[in-house]
């Protein structure tokens, strides 16, 4: 039975989905914006957008962007008919700001805020729906991925510590979305703001203030575009997408 069965009749009432679009393409070494390359012909960000529009329990969709680049959204709104693109807002210095400009934005009513990296178009509506349900049981839920590769600690000049081999089976990569109880994430946003903390994704704003959020292991296809080598990637994976919504 596919997740999306499961899910058919799973109810989380308004959720709102951030896209973090406001980075570029340096270390790929483009003078596009990696959120606006395209591959198959569609920008990087378009795909992330169609797949929020077409998840059941997205209810609107606010992307932190660029300076400049409203009228570009609003092309892409029209010309791929992305009716749950609400708003667009500029994005800040830091990846905390332009979550915390994006929820500022968002439905007030909002039962859910969905935090999503706009790079990662990889991702599917049975990704959401996933992370989702396990927000709702949770209060807070991240997808995220088995470490594979075995990792060390590293001292100051490169060395291994000789303790610092943390077992694989107690590893995960995380990755978003990152989908929150809207109290819940309203609450560390600001407490994060007030401390002057800025974390390296919205889970690390949850641990500041002391609370978890559940793991989901959804596999090793939702990958972020970083890299001229992820395009590749993401081509081939996206010519089987439709296998995998």
């Amino acid at each position: 039975m596919a997740l999306t069965d499961i899910y058919k009749n799973f109810r989380i009432g308004k959720l709102s989905a951030l896209i973090l679009a406001g980075g570029s393409g340096t270390r790929m070494g483009s003078e596009i914006p990696k959120q606006h390359i395209q591959i198959h012909s569609i920008p990087v960000i378009v795909h992330t957008l169609l797949v929020f529009e077409k998840t059941a329990c997205v209810h609107e969709i606010i992307v932190a962007i660029r300076p400049g680049e409203e009228n570009l959204y609003e092309e892409y709104k029209q010309k791929y008919a992305i009716t749950k693109l609400k708003k667009t807002v500029i994005g800040g210095s830091t990846r905390s700001e332009s979550a915390f400009h994006a929820m500022e934005a968002a439905d007030p009513d909002c039962d859910y805020i969905a935090v999503h990296d706009g790079a990662r178009c990889l991702v599917t509506p049975r990704i959401i729906e996933t992370v989702a349900f396990e927000a709702v049981r949770h209060k807070a839920a991240t997808a995220a991925c088995p470490v594979t590769d075995t990792v060390v600690i590293i001292n100051s000049v490169g060395m291994t510590e000789t303790d610092g081999q943390p077992a694989r089976s107690s590893l995960m990569a995380l990755q978003t979305p990152q989908i929150f109880d809207a109290n819940l994430y309203r609450a560390i946003s600001y407490t994060a703001q007030q401390d002057g903390f800025s974390g390296t994704d919205d889970t690390s704003l949850a641990h500041h203030c002391g609370f978890a959020c559940k793991a989901v292991n959804t596999g090793s296809t939702n990958i972020k575009i970083t890299t001229k080598e992820d395009i590749l990637r993401a081509e081939i994976l996206l010519s089987g997408k439709e296998d995998n919504v």
